[in-house]
Formats: structure tokens, sequence, C-alpha cells
């Protein structure tokens, strides 16, 4: 009688057991599933995110107080002409310069050209061939490290100063427009930072922004001669005076191989072309 009880204590201790094996081996697999469906929302949220669209390259409003700024002047002018400014920004680069030369000189048109300091001081030979062929040369920056220009008016104008005495190395005073400046990223990324247009004015600095764009600086990967056209056609639209931003830097190459049909384009749609004339302090 005890060994019939002892068996059936036996018994009921391995049913307890198993039992208990079983719900903790239930509860793990549900739990590991959750996870396994917890962790494929973020990989389809990321999947979403490669269709948005590339954030477009702005083009500046003009400011109620304008200051120095130029392109209010160049673009609201009732001469009955369409005249295109053709501007390029950020050089110059050994690859894509040359090749922007080349192209201009073939149609015989004259450019506006920002440079950038330390690019002028590794190929000087490059601004001097700007300055012989007739284009217009302006001030960008030394650095183009809005961080650090940006930190008030005072760095962006030793910035300038800089930029002048390293394009004056290259072509001398006379062969560039000291007075002329394009705000890296345009005058807009200061618009919120008292005392930037009013410093550069006071200093005797004229300042241009643009009203149309090839869209070279939008997305790296958009950079296609098709997707330069459409952004370039879009920009130009109706007006009939057109300040265009551009770039030659180094990884500009879509640029420098979709000129020639922005220029024809233009020509097609009875633009003549312009340099942004020189200015006084």
């Amino acid at each position: 009688m005890r060994q019939r009880k002892k068996n059936i204590i036996k018994r009921s201790i391995i049913l307890m057991v198993g039992a208990g094996i079983l719900f903790s081996a239930s509860y793990f697999i549900g739990m590991t599933n959750k996870k396994s469906i917890a962790s494929n929302k973020p990989y389809k949220a990321a999947e979403v995110k490669h269709t948005q669209k590339p954030k477009k390259e702005s083009i500046p409003k003009l400011p109620k107080t304008p200051g120095k700024d130029e392109l209010r002047d160049l673009i609201n002018v009732n001469d009955g002409q369409k005249v295109a400014y053709l501007t390029f920004d950020d050089g110059p680069s050994p690859n894509n310069t040359p090749v922007i030369l080349d192209i201009l000189k073939k149609e015989n048109i004259k450019a506006t050209f920002f440079i950038i300091g330390k690019n002028a001081e590794r190929n000087p030979e490059l601004l001097v061939r700007e300055k012989d062929e007739g284009h217009t040369i302006g001030m960008h920056s030394y650095t183009h490290e809005p961080a650090i220009i940006y930190k008030n008016p005072e760095a962006y104008l030793q910035d300038l100063s800089q930029c002048s005495e390293a394009i004056n190395k290259a072509v001398g005073e006379d062969g560039y427009d000291k007075w002329l400046i394009r705000f890296p990223e345009g005058s807009f990324a200061v618009k919120n930072k008292p005392g930037f247009r009013e410093a550069i004015a006071s200093a005797g600095y004229h300042y241009v922004d643009w009203n149309a764009l090839d869209g070279d600086a939008e997305h790296f990967r958009m950079e296609t001669p098709e997707y330069l056209m459409n952004r370039f056609v879009s920009t130009v639209g109706n007006q009939h005076h057109v300040v265009i931003l551009m770039h030659d830097a180094a990884t500009k190459k879509s640029t420098a191989d979709t000129l020639p049909q922005f220029i024809k384009y233009l020509k097609d749609n009875g633009f003549i072309f312009k340099t942004i004339p020189k200015y006084q302090s």
C-alpha cells in the first residue's frame, strides 16, 4: 500500500514538472515571435525613407531691406531683353573648371566665378585663366565652413579678408572684383543672424544671390544630367533676367557635362549672356 502511494506521488510530480516545462516553452516561443514581428517594423520604415524626395535647394527671396544685395537690380529690369548671368561657386577645381572654361570659350560666353580661397591657393593658374578670358571673379569664402564663418559677422569678414589675399596673390588687385561676394549657402543662411548683412554693407561689399539654379547641390545621387536639366528649366521658368547658381567644385562633373545643354536652352529661348558688373566699395 505504501509502495503504491509512493508511485502515485512520483507520477504526480513528473506530470507537474512536465506541465511546467511545456508552459515555459510555449511562453518563450510566443515572446520570440513578438520580438521577431516588432523587429521587422523599423526595417520597413527604413525602406520607405528611400522613396522620399530629396530636399530641394532654395532660391532666396529678396529681402525687404536689401542693403548691398544686387540681385534685385539685376533681375527687376524692363529693358525688353532676356539676360542670363551664369555663376559658378566653390571653384576652382582642376578637373571641372577647365572643362567649363573650354565650353564658355567655345560659346563665346563670359561668366562669373565665386571663389573659395583655399581652392585659389591650390589652383592659381585657373584664376589667371578666368581673368585672361574675360570672366568676372568674385569672392565666396576662404574656408566655406558655415559653422565657423557664421559664428558672428567679424568671423565672416575675417574669412573674406583671407579669401581676398588668396585671390590677390593669383591675379593681382585688378584681376578680380574685391567688393563682389556671395554668401556660402546664400544670404538666407544669415537671415536670422543679426548684424551680418549690415556688417557686409558697412564693409563695402555687394552680395548677389540667385533666382534660378541647376540643382547640383541638392542631392548627390540625383545629380544626373536629366535631373539637372529639369531643375534648370523649371527654375528659369518664364523669367527674363536670371542669375543662375551652378558649381565648379571637384565633385560637380555633372554640371560641366550638362552645361552645353543649359546654354543651348537659353540661346533657343532668346537669352543673351552677361557677367555680373564690377562694383565699387
